[in-house]
């Protein structure tokens, strides 16, 4: 099996890294879709709660955007996570079978924690379109 020695000397795999290197951007994605509020433009994050209209330009890069909810398609998002888990747990029976025992811990793992954050980052995407439904339930009722 291919692998790269760090800075301390131990062996890590190369498909282990990739899979880490993979799992940045996409959890880099869920953090910027659930920090960037309905009241920020989307490419330079000014803050357009005082502009009016369906379509109002941002003052500061001149970009034009639609007020929308905040918005996540769960089901794309766990998709994603079902066919990952898929090949990582191929991944795992594989060096099971082939008796490489180290290296499958450290990916089940590695499995083990990305499946947590990418619940974690789930649940709190959760909570805040919810919030930002009550916010907008609230204001248009009142």
């Amino acid at each position: 099996m291919a692998t790269i020695r760090d800075e301390t000397g131990r062996r890590l795999p190369l498909a282990m890294l990739l899979f880490a290197a993979t799992q940045e951007q996409f959890f880099a994605n869920v953090y910027r879709d659930a920090y960037l509020s309905q009241d920020q433009c989307p490419s330079c994050r000014y803050d357009l709660r005082g502009s009016t209209g369906e379509c109002p330009s941002c003052p500061e890069c001149g970009g034009v955007w639609r007020r929308v909810s905040l918005t996540l398609d769960a089901s794309s998002t766990l998709r994603w996570f079902g066919w990952m888990s898929l090949v990582w747990l191929v991944v795992v029976g594989l060096l099971l079978m082939a008796e490489a025992v180290p290296f499958a811990v450290s990916f089940l793992s590695v499995y083990l924690f990305v499946a947590w954050m990418t619940i974690r980052s789930h649940r709190r995407l959760q909570q805040r379109l919810a919030q930002t439904m009550a916010t907008a339930e609230a204001g248009s009722t009142s």
